[in-house]
Order: C-alpha cells, then sequence, then structure tokens
C-alpha cells in the first residue's frame, strides 16, 4: 500500500451505446386508442385547444432498459390523419416530462376516477406542433428530446406527463387524427386523459379534480436510450492495469521494500508515496 503525498482525481470518459424499444408494435400496428373524444389522443388531442394527461409504462414492458441502467434521450409517438375538411397548417407545442417511478399504473378510487400524479420537470422536453393538412390518410409522428436523460433501473416504471396547446388550425370535428395505441392491462388505468377548450393542463393540474378519463389503451411508443459503459464499474483500477514502481532517480524497481519512498505508475496514473 502507498500513502499519497497528494490526492489524484482521475476523470474517466465511457462510451455508451445507443439503442432503440418499441412498444406497441410502433412502426407496424393499425390500432388506435379506444374510447370517446376526450380520449382521441395522448400527448396532444386534435380535437380541443388543450390537452395532455399522464401516462405510466410498467417496468416489465422497459426490462430491455431497465436491466442495463439505460438513460432514455427521446421519446416518439405515432398518429394518422383520418382524412378532413379543413385546408392549410396545424400548428402548435407540447411539453413532456419523464421519470421513473414505482407504479406500475395510475391508481383509481371508489367511482374509478383518477387524480393527477405529482411529477418533477428536471427531464422536460418540447415538440413544436406543425402540420400539413394533406386529405389523406397519412401517418406522422411527434418526437420529444431529452437535454437531461431520464435514468432507469431494474423494478422501475416510466411515468410521463404531457401538456399541448394548439395555436393554429383549431376547427373542433373539421378534422380527425388518431393516435395509435395499445392496451397495456385490460380493467387497470395506465393513462389519464385530458382535453379542454377552457383551461390548459397546468390549470387542471392544480384544480386536481378527479378525472373519469382513463383506461388501458396507451400510445404506441419508440423509446430511445443509452446504454452506460458497464466494463469497469465496481473494478479498482490497481486491479485491472498494470502497476510499475520507480526510484526518486527514475529507475524502475521490481520489488520495493517497506518505507521506501517510491513513484508508482498505474496506467497512466502517476502517485509518489512510501511504501508500506
Amino acid at each position: 500500500m502507498i500513502a499519497l503525498a497528494a490526492a489524484m482525481t482521475a476523470a474517466c470518459a465511457s462510451a455508451a451505446e445507443t439503442a432503440t424499444l418499441e412498444l406497441g408494435d410502433f412502426a407496424t400496428t393499425s390500432s388506435i386508442i379506444e374510447g370517446s373524444t376526450n380520449e382521441r389522443g395522448i400527448p396532444v388531442n386534435y380535437q380541443y385547444t388543450y390537452s395532455g394527461g399522464q401516462i405510466i409504462y410498467p417496468a416489465e414492458l422497459l426490462s430491455a432498459i431497465n436491466d442495463c441502467n439505460g438513460e432514455i434521450t427521446k421519446i416518439t409517438f405515432r398518429y394518422k390523419e383520418s382524412g378532413t375538411f379543413y385546408g392549410g397548417d396545424i400548428e402548435g407545442t407540447s411539453t413532456l416530462c419523464a421519470q421513473a417511478t414505482d407504479l406500475t399504473e395510475i391508481p383509481r378510487d371508489a367511482q374509478n376516477k383518477t387524480s393527477w400524479l405529482p411529477y418533477s420537470e428536471d427531464s422536460k422536453a418540447t415538440a413544436s406542433l406543425d402540420y400539413e393538412i394533406t386529405y389523406g390518410e397519412q401517418d406522422y409522428e411527434i418526437s420529444y428530446s431529452f437535454a437531461a436523460p431520464v435514468k432507469m433501473q431494474t423494478g422501475k416504471s416510466l411515468l410521463l406527463t404531457c401538456a399541448s396547446e394548439i395555436t393554429n388550425g383549431m376547427q373542433p370535428m373539421m378534422y380527425d387524427f388518431e393516435c395509435y395505441g395499445f392496451e397495456i392491462s385490460r380493467g387497470h388505468a395506465n393513462v389519464a386523459f385530458f382535453a379542454s377548450d377552457r383551461q390548459d393542463f397546468a390549470a387542471d393540474y392544480e384544480a386536481n379534480t378527479p378525472n373519469q378519463w382513463n383506461g388501458a389503451w396507451a400510445p404506441v411508443v419508440k423509446i430511445e436510450y443509452t446504454k452506460p459503459d458497464q466494463s469497469g464499474i465496481g473494478q479498482n483500477p490497481a486491479e485491472t492495469e498494470e502497476t510499475e514502481y520507480f526510484n526518486l532517480q527514475g529507475l524502475r524497481i521490481s520489488n520495493p521494500h517497506s518505507g521506501q519512498i517510491v513513484i508508482r505508475r498505474t496506467g497512466s496514473r502517476t502517485v509518489k508515496g512510501i511504501r508500506y
């Protein structure tokens, strides 16, 4: 062992592998979210000025990410235009907050209503909505990229909180957009929807009025994440790199004796101390 004459910190850069997880047959499904007009879409419901809500994707669907302590960097949803009488662009903004949670579903009360769950803005992304009507059945995607990745781990579910506003082209019932979806767990609430022409999601969240618009149908989703490099975690560099000893004249020493002042080099790290 060596008593260090000075403290030394080594910065270690690790490579991270990028991967993608798709839920609900993201690229190929033709199923859309089932429900009323209020449940037409999430994170964006194009039938209303304001929309949003909360989604929980349970841990059992996220094992590919959780098992490697993945960090989510981008989330994408898929929509379908089902024909319209409105010509022009539809514009708006949408925000998405993402975080790990221990919950596997959104709790319901005795009347099968839900309340909004507390959420964090540590990982928050904004998407600009700008879609040109094509008078046909066209698919399109809405993506959210996170500057601060969402850190996941084994056993954690993913909670998404979204708030959207249509700022141009809002003509309810004049066009029909549908969100591709899949049923996560029948009889449970994995999604709580919000839709209104009078107030935005933030106002409804503050009021926290019990919400009857909830269900098991969630939007299909594509999740991009990074796999942190695990190759040196939990290992002492001295156990994986060769250590060399030198005297003060710079000559290499094979077996330094106790009490001798030496210079130790391990990989790119060099320190001076006393051999015990």
